[in-house]
């Protein structure tokens, strides 16, 4: 993991670990005074990110990523190092890579957001080419009189695969109960009409919007 402010600071993980080892070696009731709250609050910010299940990647305005967590590495494949300072398009497969600076500038300009504040179905890219489902939400921070964008992406693939499948079977039972030849009619637990096939309506004469919730008997 890798990160970097918009001033190009080092990162929190840094700063914490040189102070950590430097307060190990003091006596336990020394050790407060060398660890300040805010370093204590960004070592709680760095864990709960880092702890975090989705990917949470931090840009600036031009698009150079600062921050990409743990979850990120594991999603996209790249160790942090590898992306810290590189555009962010990077992650993206086209015409969403090519087209990205333009949707930053067109929101400072225009202050028209069409991301942020919102959660978006969008296509990502692993470093080994694949293209993945994810959904994507944006917010945006100012930091030291600069714009900070986050993004929280979640891989939705499993759960797309699962949909999908659960489509296909939905709409092969479909095709089975409109083509048998037999008679299929689906009753509610007070013996109103829910659905019937094809089949029936033929010997019935009835459509099933006419009789819909109508009770059979």
């Amino acid at each position: 993991y890798r990160s970097v402010t918009p001033s190009m600071r080092p990162s929190v993980n840094c700063r914490i670990t040189s102070t950590a080892s430097v307060a190990a070696s003091d006596p336990p009731d020394e050790r407060p005074s060398r660890l300040g709250s805010a370093d204590l609050e960004a070592a709680r910010a760095r864990s709960i990110i880092d702890r975090a299940r989705d990917a949470i990647i931090s840009i600036d305005s031009s698009g150079a990523i600062l921050d990409f967590n743990r979850a990120a590495e594991r999603m996209f494949g790249y160790e942090g190092a590898e992306v810290i300072g590189a555009d962010v398009s990077t992650l993206m497969p086209s015409p969403d890579r090519e087209r990205h600076a333009e949707y930053v500038g067109r929101y400072e300009r225009t202050g028209e957001a069409r991301a942020i504040g919102r959660i978006r179905d969008v296509r990502a890219l692993r470093k080994n080419g694949e293209t993945f489902p994810a959904e994507l939400a944006v917010s945006e921070v100012r930091v030291g009189g600069e714009r900070v964008y986050t993004a929280i992406i979640r891989d939705v693939s499993a759960y797309r695969t699962a949909s999908e499948s659960l489509k296909r079977e939905r709409d092969f039972s479909e095709r089975l109960i409109e083509t048998t030849p037999f008679i299929v009619l689906v009753l509610d637990r007070d013996a109103r009409n829910v659905r019937f096939n094809r089949r029936m309506s033929e010997i019935t004469g009835y459509g099933l919007a006419e009789v819909h919730n109508e009770n059979w008997f």
